[in-house]
């Protein structure tokens, strides 16, 4: 019984009197949600291609430097880590 009182403690802390800290909260979770997975499956499908224009193409809209700068204030703001790490490529004399 002392669980539920405990998370209901937890909640009304949250939301607060005006639910400012709910609505940041609910802000970031949203971006975290959408934002990350968008990116990983256009990186995903582009490389998958056959062609290299595609690639060239995103390569230089995220290396844009309005793009580096939303990316920037994302990730400050709300912890949107938005460009995957790339794997690191494969020399021909180790495989």
């Amino acid at each position: 019984m002392n669980d539920i009182i405990d998370l209901t403690n937890i909640t009304q802390i949250i939301e607060g009197k005006s639910g400012i800290l709910a609505a940041i909260l609910v802000i970031v979770g949203s971006l975290r949600l959408t934002l990350k997975p968008l990116f990983t499956v256009l990186n995903t499908y582009v490389n998958s291609t056959p062609t290299k224009v595609d690639n060239d193409f995103l390569e230089k809209v995220e290396n844009s430097k309005i793009l580096k700068t939303i990316f920037y204030v994302l990730d400050l703001v709300a912890s949107v880590k938005i460009v995957p790490k790339t794997a690191p490529e494969i020399k021909e004399d180790e495989k």
